[in-house]
């Protein structure tokens, strides 16, 4: 008698994806804040009730995941060792699955004060954010900073560093929220593991030291906004990593 032949992989997780139901999240403990919406209820829906499915093959996923947990993330966090600014601990990150047309996993993270939480208030004046995207042929690496300037601060050098701005890659953004300014600034950049080199550690974590850099700089200026050194060295410091 003929063995019968394994199934392949693909059947059984499309079998998992169309089993999925649109997930409903209810918040009904959502802090309340002025001026600002409360969230009671999110609702996720499935990837096939939009007519597509992506299926993530388990042994690719599992060598990405490693090449994550083994190679990618170490140096990062090694990084803020000696830094008074955190990110999570590998266990605390959670890998998400991306791509349509290529295998990739997502690892979405903060940089963060432990003395001073993202919404207390004495939240910092900086606010910053990684995305690093993995694939079995490189990595992606997008930042994204935020800088928030009280009405109460002498901001009229804000227009004109603006207009200095605007010939960057990916010019700053200005918005106002309450009773502050909130300069916007995006930067992404990739390696395919081919062209890695000998000096990846350095390419993989230069963005991730600049950002502590830009964030010290950042505290001090808050504490001394009358001072044209410290603005001028802080803007400088923004420049040269999304300049």
């Amino acid at each position: 008698m003929k063995p019968k032949a394994e199934e392949h992989w693909s059947f059984a997780a499309l079998r998992q994806r169309l089993s999925e139901q649109t997930q409903i999240i209810e918040s009904p403990q959502t802090p309340n804040s002025d001026n600002e919406p409360r969230i009671l209820r999110t609702i996720i829906p499935t990837d096939w009730e939009y007519g597509t499915v992506f299926l993530f093959d388990p042994e690719l996923k599992e060598t990405i995941e490693s090449y994550f947990c083994c190679s990618l993330y170490p140096p990062i966090a090694k990084i803020f060792d000696q830094a008074d600014f955190v990110i999570p601990q590998i266990d605390k990150i959670k890998l998400t699955e991306l791509g349509k047309t290529e295998a990739r996993l997502n690892a979405l993270f903060l940089m963060t004060d432990p003395q001073r939480p993202v919404l207390s208030p004495e939240r910092p004046w900086w606010y910053v954010r990684f995305n690093l995207e993995v694939s079995d042929g490189g990595y992606f690496l997008h930042t994204e900073l935020q800088l928030s300037l009280p009405f109460s601060i002498h901001t009229d050098w804000i227009l004109e560093f603006l207009a200095e701005a605007a010939d960057w890659n990916e010019s700053p953004s200005v918005t106002t929220d309450r009773n502050e300014f909130v300069l916007g600034f995006s930067w992404g950049q990739g390696r395919s593991f081919p062209t890695l080199g000998d000096d990846w550690e350095n390419h993989l974590t230069e963005p991730f030291i600049k950002h502590i850099k830009i964030a010290q700089i950042i505290d001090r200026f808050s504490r001394q906004p009358e001072k044209h050194i410290l603005r001028n060295k802080m803007l400088e410091l923004i420049k040269t990593m999304y300049g």
